[in-house]
């Protein structure tokens, strides 16, 4: 099975995107 495969790209994806949300 590739989920969790491509569940752990979806993570690195978003913080690469919005590593400080919290900030904006």
């Amino acid at each position: 099975m590739t989920l969790p495969s491509y569940q752990m790209s979806i993570p690195v994806a978003v913080q690469e995107l919005a590593p400080v949300p919290s900030e904006c």
